[in-house]
């Protein structure tokens, strides 16, 4: 009897686990008079930067309107391989008057289009990269502003947005964030 009731008792405990594990984690619940803060780790966000992967682990957005003018801003933040807070690449794509999902011109921020940053942060030092305003190869195309924000992306970025030196290459970029 004394070997029968500790076996019993690990065998409970291990029923009991494997329960408590055996349900979907929700890392967003919808729970009344609960901070409704959306998770910054939900979604995708990815692109290729002159040939290499980007996957962003964090992924933000911002919906404002002041004055009938809606803006918006997409972003998603590559940590470090070591999650080093000092060194990540961000993607940021801001469109200052946004209309609805379609296709926005990356111009700067001027006539409806949109404008794009890529942001290298390596051990502290930032470096800051600018979409070339105008570059036939730059677009913006959103197709999704319901439940989430979605979209497609490809940029030329430089520093400063001019010059032939120093470009980089985004393509493939695409985005679904829940809202």
């Amino acid at each position: 009897m004394k070997k029968i009731f500790p076996l019993a008792l690990i065998f409970a405990a291990l029923a009991v686990f494997s329960v408590s594990c055996s349900t979907k984690y929700d890392a967003s619940p919808q729970v009344p008079g609960k901070d409704t803060t959306r998770n910054p780790f939900q979604g995708d966000f990815t692109a290729t930067i002159n040939g290499v992967q980007f996957t962003a682990d964090t992924k933000y957005f911002t919906d404002q309107s002041h004055d009938n003018i809606r803006s918006i801003s997409i972003s998603g933040v590559q940590d470090n391989y070591d999650k080093d807070p000092t060194t990540n690449k961000t993607i940021v794509i801001t469109i200052p008057d946004y209309t609805g999902p379609h296709a926005y011109a990356v111009d700067g921020g001027f006539s409806g289009g949109a404008t794009a940053t890529y942001i290298v942060m390596d051990s502290g030092v930032v470096t800051t990269y600018m979409a070339k305003p105008n570059d036939t190869l730059s677009v913006v195309n959103i197709t999704n502003g319901g439940d989430k924000w979605e979209g497609t992306f490809n940029l030329v970025v430089a520093p400063n947005g001019t010059g032939d030196d120093d470009n980089y290459t985004i393509t493939n970029g695409s985005f679904s964030i829940p809202k």
